[in-house]
C-alpha cells in the first residue's frame, strides 16, 4: 500500500538533491577559473614555504655553526618576506568580480602577480649565493667531521665554494622561474587573453 504522505518528502528530497548538484556544478565551474587557480596555488605555495622555513629553523637548532646559522637566518627572513607577500596577494584576489569590474580586476590581479614574481626573482639573486654558501659549509663540516674554521682553512675549499656558487645560482634562478611558470604562468596567460578579449568588445 502506497503511503501518500511520503510524496512531499520524496519530492523535497529530490529537489534538495538537484539543488546540491547545481551548487556543486557551480562550485566546480568557479574552481576552474584562472583567478581561483591562482589563489589556490598561492595557498599551496604558502604551505610549502612554511614547511621549508621550519626546516631552516631545525638546521639552526641542530648545527651550531655560525656561518650556517647566519645563512639559514637570512633564508628565513627571505621566506618570511615571500610569505607575507603571498598572504597579501591571496587576500587581494577577488573571485567574485561583477561584470562591470571584471576587466579592472583581471588587470589588477595580473599586475600584482607579475610584480610579485619579479620582486622575488630580484631578491633571490642576492639570497641564492648565501644559501649556496651555507649549504656548502654545512655539507663540508659534516662530511669532513671538522670545525668550520678547519674546513675553510684550505685554499682549495674556497675555490670549490666559488665554483659551487657559480654553478648553483643560475640553476636555482632557472628552477625558481620554472616553478613560478608551472604554478602561475598558465593562468596568468589565460587572464591576459581574457583581458584582450574584454578590451576588444
Amino acid at each position: 500500500m502506497i503511503n501518500q504522505n511520503n510524496y512531499p518528502t520524496e519530492l523535497n528530497a529530490s529537489s534538495e538533491f538537484e539543488s546540491l548538484l547545481n551548487k556543486s556544478a557551480f562550485k566546480t565551474y568557479k574552481s576552474n577559473t584562472p583567478l581561483s587557480k591562482l589563489k589556490q596555488n598561492v595557498l599551496y605555495g604558502l604551505y610549502i614555504a612554511v614547511i621549508i622555513t621550519i626546516g631552516y629553523v631545525a638546521i639552526i637548532l641542530k648545527f651550531h655553526i655560525w656561518q650556517v646559522q647566519l645563512s639559514m637566518l637570512i633564508l628565513i627572513i627571505f621566506n618570511t618576506w615571500i610569505m607575507s607577500g603571498g598572504v597579501e596577494l591571496y587576500r587581494e584576489i577577488n573571485l567574485q568580480p561583477d561584470a562591470q569590474s571584471l576587466l579592472h580586476e583581471l588587470k589588477r590581479t595580473h599586475t600584482l602577480f607579475t610584480r610579485w614574481i619579479k620582486e622575488q626573482n630580484k631578491a633571490a639573486i642576492l639570497v641564492y649565493p648565501i644559501a649556496a654558501a651555507g649549504g656548502f659549509i654545512l655539507g663540508g663540516v659534516v662530511g669532513s667531521n671538522k670545525t668550520a674554521d678547519e674546513f675553510l682553512s684550505k685554499p682549495f675549499v674556497w675555490i670549490a665554494l666559488l665554483i659551487t656558487i657559480a654553478i648553483l645560482i643560475p640553476i636555482s634562478i632557472w628552477l625558481a622561474k620554472k616553478m613560478n611558470q608551472l604554478a602561475f604562468g598558465k593562468y596568468l596567460d589565460q587572464i591576459k587573453h581574457q583581458i584582450i578579449e574584454l578590451e576588444q568588445e
